[in-house]
């Protein structure tokens, strides 16, 4: 599997405010530590992950890992986003949930969406045209990214599914939180990872702000 390195993020376009190249380092920092080990074989480490998860890093949300199944999350003194979830005996499939502070100020979130995108391009032989729909998540106007690929390494055929909404803190606010669901499997698992990953989106709900 090839991430983009620190270096290549932070030239990628010049003319990127520092916000936002800070930001871009950031999310894809997240998502290389979050989705490394399906890539790798590897099984999360960290804390458990049971039942409710509940954000109370700033990011004020909560989903629920559905029973039998367990998530990982970085222990402290990590930034606390969210948490790793592997999917089968051997981990080829893995769901990430992730809050982040919108600092590229996106005005969408079909736009948070392309940094996963490119991720995919990055790591696959062939990419099938990305698909894009209107969903809800958790109140919010969510965008969803379908996209088939064949995996450089590994040959096979995966699919990614992400969710992404903007949470904007005022009326007025440019930033908010950004959160994001993704899902990445192998086309054998697709039909049994998507039962749960569809049961993470559904719970996902948002907490007040002030209570954090």
């Amino acid at each position: 599997m090839q991430f983009p390195s620190v270096s290549d993020i932070a030239v990628f376009r010049p003319q990127l405010s520092s916000n936002l190249a800070i930001y871009l380092i950031v999310r894809w920092f997240v998502m290389f530590l979050l989705l490394l080990g399906s890539a790798l074989g590897q099984r999360s480490k960290g804390v458990e992950v049971r039942g409710e998860y509940r954000n109370r890093a700033g990011y004020a949300y909560r989903v629920t890992v559905p029973d039998g199944l367990i998530g990982y999350r970085d222990p402290a003194p990590a930034p606390a986003h969210g948490f790793a979830l592997d999917l089968g005996p051997t981990d080829e499939g893995r769901i990430s949930v992730d809050g982040s502070y919108n600092a590229a100020e996106y005005p969408g979130a079909r736009e948070t969406l392309k940094g996963t995108v490119s991720w995919i391009t990055g790591k696959a032989s062939s990419v099938e045209e990305p698909q894009f729909r209107t969903v809800a998540l958790g109140g919010l106007r969510t965008v969803e990214l379908v996209v088939r690929y064949r995996d450089k390494k590994t040959k096979g055929a995966r699919t990614c599914r992400s969710v992404a909404a903007i949470r904007h803190i005022k009326p007025t606010d440019t930033m908010g939180i950004v959160y994001e669901i993704i899902l990445d499997t192998s086309a054998e698992r697709l039909a049994k990872d998507t039962v749960i990953y569809e049961s993470i989106v559904n719970s996902f709900r948002l907490d007040p702000l002030t209570e954090y």
